[in-house]
C-alpha cells in the first residue's frame, strides 16, 4: 500500500456548524443564533465572492488514469477486475511505469493551467489576470486593511479531479463571455461553506477483548495501518497528544511531512515535526479575495498563515477519525474516561487540510463570529488531498442548502474526481433539524452521515425546591445549596443571561437563566460577574432540543452548571415562581452514566428524502455517533484541556472516516462505493435495549453503523464512474448535454425514471408512485459481488407495510450443469468475487397509504454467517 505525498498545499471544504448549528459553547462574542444555512445565505448574497470556471475538457484523472494511478498509487486503487469499468467513460490512458507516468500527468496538468491563462486572457482583452494571491497570507496583512486591486484576477487553477480556475474581478460583461464559450462547461458563484471520543470505540465494538481492533487487526495501534485519512475542516493541532505516536507502518512510502504554520505554533521543539499527522496544509486564496478591502469583515491575519485550528473543529473531527489510542481525556484537568479518547482508525496516518477560517470572520454589523471557507479554496483542498494520496476524505461542512446537482459544478466534479482516483468521502447530512429535505451532500458517491446518540453522557443534578432534575454537565463541584434567582427578574432580556443584563440580585445565587441568542458559556460568565454561584441552563419550548455538557477549551461553564430540557427548565421555573423570596435550588458535581438507551436519532440531524431528483436516492446513507462526542482540543494558554465535547453531523462524519479506513486496510483493492455498501448492508436498526430506533430511513439511511459486521458484509453492492454519469444524466437536467448525449446510447439506458431506480446503490427509493386508483408495479436492477470465503447460498426476504408486495429473480449464469446460477429466487455463489444480477418487482395495491413508507430487503445465507440488508422507501402520491 503505497502513495507518495508530493509538494506543498492547503485544502478543506464545507459542510455544518460543529456546535449543532447553534449557540456555540467555544466562543466569546455574544451573537444571534444564527443556523449554519443562514450564515451562509448571508454571505453568498452580501459578499462579492467571485467565480469558478469549468472547462469542457477532460480532468488529468480522466485523460490521463492509467497514468495517474500509476504515479499516484493508494491502497484504494481500483482492482485490476474493475479498472476497466471505471474508465468505461473516460479516456483510459497506455500503461506507464510510475516514472514517466509522473512525468505524463504533470505535462498533462501543465497544459490545462495555459490553456486557463488563454481563456481568461482572451475574455478580459489582455486585462491583469495574474495568480498572485491578493494579500501575501501572513500576519501582516488582513482583508479589511489592504484595497480591492482592480480588474480581472486569477487566484487558483485546478486540473487533477476538477478543470478549471476562480478568479476574481470579472465584470457581467466578462461573465457572460465566458458562458458564452463553446470550451466553457460552467460558470458558478464563488459559495460559502461553514463547518456542520472517549466512549464511542467501546459503543461501536471497536475496544476491549475480543473486539474489531483485536480480532482483525492484532490490537488498536495497528487499526488501519497503511491508510492515511484526509479532513477538510478548519485544520488542526499539530502538536496535541492525539496525533504524537507515528502511523503504524510509518509514513507512506515516499512522503514527506509538510506543515504551514506559524510562528507560534511550534514553540516547543519536534512537537509538530514527527507523529501520524503527514501534512497539514492551508487554502485561503479564494476567502481571502472574497473580503479583500471591505470594512464589514475583520480576518484576524494569524488564521491566515498556518494550517492552525483556532476553533477547535478540525482538532476535534481529525482526532476521531485517526487519533491516536488512548490518550488521557482531560477538561479542567478531569480525565473523563478509564479508557482515554481514541480514534477509529489509531493506526492510520492523517492529514489535516484547512479550507475553512477557524472562527475569526466577524460581521460587524452584528458581531457575528463564526468558521467559513469558500468552495474555490475546498476544490483545491480536494484535489491536493488526491494527489497526496488520501485514500479516504471526511468533509463535516457543508453550505446550508440542498442543491440539485446537474453534474457541471465545481464542486460535483472535484468529488467525483477524488472518487474515480478511489477515494472514500463522507460527508454530513447537515444539521437542519427533523423536517423533511433537509439532508445536504447528496451526491451517489458520497457517503452522507446522520448523528445519533451514544450510551454514555456526562451529566449532573439540579435541585431545585426539593425536586431533582438531571441534565448535562461537565461540573467538577458542586454549587449550594443557595437562593434561587431568575433572570428574567431583570428583564426580558435578562432571562438569556446576556452579558451585563444581571443585577446585583444574583449574588449568591443559583440562577435561571434560558437558552438562546447568545454562547451557553457566555451565559455562565455573565452569571459569575455578577455574583452568581450556579446556572440552571434550560432549553425552551419551540427551539433547540438537544442538551449539551460544554467540555471544550477553553469554553467551560465559568461556575456550575446544569443544561436542562424545556420540560425540566418549565417545571423549575414554576416551582420558583411560586414562591421566589423563599426558593433554595444546588448544583451538584458532574458523573459520567452509560445506562441510557442508544442510539437515538439526534434532533439537530438533518432529514430526508434528498430535495435532489425528489426523493430517487434514499440519504442519508448512513448514521454514525454524533451527540456529545468527546475528543481532541486544541491546548491554549489559559487551559491544560486536551479535550472537548461537541455535537454534530460534524462529529458522526469522522467516525464514518475512521471506519471506512478499517474496511480499507482488510480490504485494500476495494473501491469507495464498495466500502459505502459494506458500512449501508452491515448497519444495525436497533438500539442496546434491543428496541427499533426511533424514526425512519429518512432519518438514519441503512441504520447506525456496525463496524465489525462492515469488515465482513457477505454482499457488496458496487458502482463505477459510468454508473454515477448515467444516474447523473438521468437525474438533472444536465442530461441535454452533449457528454449524456455521448454517454447514453441508446437513450433509454439514461431514460428516467427507470435509470434512477436501476442505479446500483445498497438501498431502494420508489418516489411519486401513482397508488389511489389502481395497482402500481415497479421494478429495480441491482448487481452484487460475493465478498466471503468459499461458495455461499443467498436466500431473500422482504419486510413490508400492509398492501405492498415485492418478489425477487435471479438472473441465470451459465447453461446446463455447468450453470453457476440456476436459482431464480436465490442467490448461489461460488467463490470470492462471484457477481450476480437480480431484479426487484415492487407493487403498490390500489388502497396502499399516501405519503412515504419503508421497508427492507434482507439476504441471508443458508449458514448463517451474513445478513445483508438493504432499505427500501416507497412514496404514494
Amino acid at each position: 500500500m503505497t502513495r507518495r505525498l508530493l509538494g506543498c498545499v492547503f485544502g478543506l471544504i464545507l459542510l455544518a456548524h460543529p456546535l449543532l448549528a447553534d449557540d456555540a459553547s467555544d466562543q466569546d462574542l455574544p451573537r444571534p443564533e444564527f443556523t449554519s444555512a443562514e450564515r451562509a445565505r448571508k454571505l453568498s448574497a452580501n459578499v462579492d465572492s467571485g467565480y469558478i470556471v469549468l472547462l469542457n475538457s477532460k480532468t488529468v484523472v480522466a485523460s490521463a488514469y492509467a497514468a495517474f494511478t500509476a504515479a499516484h498509487p493508494r491502497s484504494s486503487s481500483l482492482a485490476a477486475a474493475t479498472a476497466s469499468e471505471a474508465v468505461t467513460s473516460l479516456e483510459a490512458g497506455a500503461a506507464s511505469t510510475p516514472t514517466s507516468a509522473a512525468a505524463q500527468v504533470s505535462d498533462e496538468a501543465q497544459k490545462r493551467f495555459s490553456e486557463h491563462a488563454a481563456i481568461l486572457q482572451e475574455v478580459v482583452g489582455g486585462g491583469a489576470t495574474s495568480t498572485a494571491p491578493f494579500f501575501p497570507l501572513s500576519a501582516s496583512a488582513a482583508p479589511s486593511s489592504s484595497a480591492r486591486p482592480a480588474g480581472p484576477r486569477m487566484l487558483q487553477q485546478f486540473a487533477y479531479v476538477a478543470n478549471g480556475f476562480s478568479v476574481a474581478g470579472l465584470s457581467e460583461e466578462q461573465v457572460a463571455r465566458l458562458r458564452a464559450r463553446p470550451d466553457v462547461k460552467s460558470v458558478t458563484r464563488n459559495a460559502f461553506a461553514v463547518p456542520l471520543t472517549v466512549t464511542t470505540p467501546n459503543f461501536l465494538g471497536l475496544a476491549g477483548p475480543g473486539n474489531v481492533w483485536e480480532k482483525e487487526f492484532g490490537g488498536p495501534r495497528a487499526a488501519g495501518a497503511g491508510v492515511l485519512i484526509g479532513v477538510i475542516d478548519t485544520g488542526t493541532t499539530p502538536s496535541s497528544v492525539s496525533f504524537a505516536s507515528a502511523a503504524a507502518g510509518g509514513s507512506p512510502a515516499g512522503s514527506a511531512v509538510s506543515y504551514d504554520l506559524d510562528s507560534s505554533a511550534c514553540s516547543e521543539p519536534g512537537t509538530c515535526t514527527a507523529g501520524k499527522l503527514v501534512a497539514c496544509r492551508a487554502f485561503q486564496q479564494d476567502f481571502v479575495a472574497s473580503f479583500a478591502g471591505d470594512p464589514a469583515y475583520a480576518v484576524d491575519p494569524k488564521d491566515l498563515s498556518s494550517c492552525t485550528d483556532y476553533s477547535g473543529h478540525g482538532t476535534h473531527t481529525t482526532s476521531t477519525a485517526g487519533g491516536d489510542f488512548g490518550v488521557l481525556a482531560v477538561s479542567n484537568q478531569a480525565k473523563l474516561s478509564e479508557g482515554g479518547m481514541s480514534g477509529m482508525a489509531p493506526g492510520a496516518g492523517v492529514a489535516s487540510y484547512k479550507a475553512l477560517c477557524s472562527r475569526f470572520i466577524t460581521d460587524k454589523s452584528n458581531n457575528d463570529t463564526f468558521p467559513t471557507g469558500t468552495s474555490g479554496d475546498i476544490v483545491a483542498a480536494i484535489e491536493k488531498a488526491v494527489l497526496d494520496g488520501v485514500d479516504v476524505l471526511s468533509l463535516s461542512l457543508g453550505f446550508g442548502d440542498t442543491p440539485a446537482f446537474h453534474g457541471n459544478e465545481p464542486l460535483y466534479e472535484a468529488f467525483r474526481g477524488a472518487a474515480v482516483a478511489g477515494v472514500f468521502i463522507a460527508a454530513a447530512a447537515g444539521n437542519s433539524g427533523n423536517s423533511a429535505g433537509t439532508v445536504e451532500n447528496n451526491l451517489p458517491f458520497i457517503t452522507t452521515v446522520a448523528a445519533g446518540s451514544h450510551d454514555r453522557d456526562i451529566v449532573a443534578t439540579a435541585t431545585v425546591n426539593g425536586a431533582e432534575y438531571v441534565g448535562a454537565s461537565s461540573t467538577l463541584l458542586p454549587a449550594g445549596p443557595a437562593g434561587v434567582y431568575y433572570a428574567g427578574d431583570a428583564d426580558a432580556t435578562g432571562s438569556l443571561c446576556i452579558g451585563g443584563t444581571l443585577t446585583s440580585a444574583a449574588a449568591g445565587k443559583i440562577v435561571l437563566c434560558k437558552r438562546g441568542q447568545n454562547d451557553r458559556v457566555a451565559k455562565s460568565r455573565e452569571v459569575l460577574r455578577a455574583g452568581g454561584v450556579g446556572m440552571v441552563l434550560f432549553n425552551v419550548a419551540g427551539g433547540l432540543t438537544n442538551l449539551e455538557p460544554d467540555v471544550s477549551a477553553p469554553g467551560d461553564h465559568s461556575v456550575p452548571t446544569v443544561h436542562l430540557s424545556a420540560e425540566d427548565g418549565a417545571a423549575v421555573l414554576a416551582s420558583y415562581l411560586a414562591a421566589p423570596a423563599t426558593s433554595v435550588g444546588a448544583v451538584s458535581a458532574r458523573r459520567i452514566v452509560s445506562t441510557k438507551e442508544a442510539p437515538l436519532v439526534a434532533a439537530f440531524s438533518s432529514r430526508g428524502p434528498a430535495a435532489a431528483e425528489k426523493g430517487a436516492l434514499l440519504k442519508p446513507d448512513i448514521m454514525a455517533p454524533g451527540v456529545a462526542v468527546f475528543a481532541a482540543a486544541p491546548r491554549d494558554s489559559q487551559s491544560n484541556n486536551t479535550g472537548q465535547t461537541l455535537s454534530g453531523t460534524s462529529m458522526a462524519t469522522p467516525h464514518i472516516a475512521g471506519i471506512a479506513a478499517l474496511i480499507r486496510a482488510k480490504h485494500p483493492t476495494w473501491g469507495p462505493m464498495a466500502v459505502k455498501s459494506a458500512m449501508m448492508t452491515s448497519a444495525s436498526q436497533v438500539t442496546n435495549k434491543g428496541n427499533p430506533i426511533d424514526g425512519t430511513p429518512f432519518a438514519y439511511g441503512a441504520g447506525h453503523i456496525d463496524p465489525a459486521r462492515a469488515l465482513n458484509p457477505g454482499l457488496v453492492y458496487d458502482s463505477q464512474p459510468r454508473n454515477w454519469d448515467i444516474y447523473t444524466c438521468a437525474a438533472s437536467p444536465f442530461a441535454r448535454s452533449a457528454a449524456c448525449k455521448a454517454l447514453c446510447k441508446p437513450a433509454k439506458l439514461c431514460s428516467r425514471p427507470q435509470a434512477l431506480r436501476d442505479f446500483n446503490t445498497p438501498s431502494f427509493s420508489f418516489p411519486n408512485l401513482t397508488c389511489t386508483q389502481r395497482r402500481v408495479k415497479v421494478t429495480a436492477k441491482r448487481t452484487v459481488a460475493f465478498a466471503g470465503t468459499g461458495a455461499a447460498t443467498f436466500s431473500a426476504k422482504f419486510s413490508l407495510p400492509p398492501l405492498f408486495t415485492a418478489s425477487v429473480k435471479v438472473a441465470k449464469v451459465g447453461r446446463g450443469k455447468a450453470a453457476a446460477q440456476t436459482s431464480k429466487t436465490q442467490l448461489q455463489v461460488k467463490a470470492a468475487g462471484d457477481k450476480r444480477d437480480f431484479t426487484v418487482t415492487l407493487v403498490a395495491g390500489p388502497k396502499a397509504p399516501l405519503g412515504w413508507s419503508f421497508g427492507s430487503l434482507v439476504w441471508t445465507d443458508s449458514g448463517g454467517v451474513y445478513t445483508v440488508r438493504t432499505p427500501i422507501a416507497i412514496q404514494c402520491v
